[in-house]
């Protein structure tokens, strides 16, 4: 997995109110992803090669300001990266996507706001899902911080060789073992 937005700015993975499975007041959901700073028409890239499964409004739960786009990772999980300014959107469902391909420019949200919220999803997901207060985590749901983490670290090295060509050794091995493991975690609950 590589890192959603190629900016020239240290990538960081933020923690509190802006992580996974924040708890926000007022909320009836915990939040189930991440998000990352970014402005308002940062280029979006696809994190994986992988597949276009899915593309809706977004945020779906207020008025729409952008679009989700899901997708199938060749490596494993889903991902949702949102939300995406309409007019840039340069895929399509069906379309086979390659890491750093351009998706679009990050949106913005209903009060004016902009940042990538970013989810991660088992194989086969086509919906994000409401992770509700009181309930037990949605299966298909997955905790993206350490894939982001590692993905922000690899970012941050000069590119070499190996790397300029698609080539993650170590941090794609840890991103494959760390898979496996939410898997295991998600399927025992």
């Amino acid at each position: 997995m590589k890192w959603p937005l190629p900016s020239d700015v240290r990538p960081t993975v933020p923690r509190g109110g802006r992580g996974f499975a924040a708890d926000r007041p007022g909320s009836k959901v915990y939040h189930a992803g991440v998000d990352l700073h970014a402005n308002r028409h940062d280029l979006v890239v696809s994190p994986d090669e992988g597949r276009v499964v899915s593309i809706f409004s977004w945020p779906s739960w207020k008025t729409p300001t952008g679009r989700a786009v899901m997708i199938q990772g060749d490596s494993g999980p889903v991902y949702l990266l949102a939300p995406i300014e309409p007019a840039s959107l340069s895929v399509r469902v069906g379309d086979r996507v390659h890491w750093k391909q351009p998706i679009g420019g990050v949106g913005v949200y209903p009060r004016g706001s902009s940042m990538l919220h970013f989810e991660m999803y088992t194989q086969g997901t086509r919906a994000n899902q409401r992770w509700y207060k009181g309930k037990a985590r949605p299966p298909e749901l997955l905790d993206p911080t350490l894939y982001l983490e590692a993905a922000a670290a690899e970012h941050a090295r000069q590119p070499t060789p190996a790397s300029a060509n698609g080539g993650g050794g170590i941090a794609l091995l840890l991103l494959v073992w760390l898979f496996g493991q939410q898997r295991r975690e998600a399927h025992a609950a």
